[in-house]
């Protein structure tokens, strides 16, 4: 029973993602745009007016992203920040974390 709830526990906290931040200085077209970010992606925009908005995109089109109700212009990002899986944490983790949870088990055997 430990031993299950043990492998549980090491697969919920498997998978790892970060947010990376994109070089969009120089995006101003759609075309420019879609080079780094497609439907579908968490991101974190950052306008020019200094606002914070986080949501999953639904639309990119010639103007504006969106997702969540959350419309932004292309030409009012100042930065954007794309959550990635990070295969390097994650592979990083599972094996500590199972060595980590093991010897906790073994200990209250």
């Amino acid at each position: 029973m430990k031993i299950l709830l043990t492998t549980l526990l090491v697969l919920l906290l498997a998978g790892c993602t970060s947010m990376r931040t994109l070089d969009v200085a120089n995006v101003n077209t759609h075309e420019q745009l879609i080079k780094q970010i497609d439907v579908g992606d968490v991101v974190s925009v950052i306008t020019k007016d200094g606002t914070t908005h986080e949501f999953a995109i639904t639309l990119i089109d010639s103007e504006v992203i969106s997702g969540n109700e959350i419309k932004i212009s292309i030409s009012e990002i100042k930065e954007i920040r794309k959550e990635e899986f990070s295969i390097l944490k994650t592979g990083g983790l599972i094996p500590i974390t199972w060595v980590g949870l093991t010897l906790i088990v073994l200990a209250i055997i």
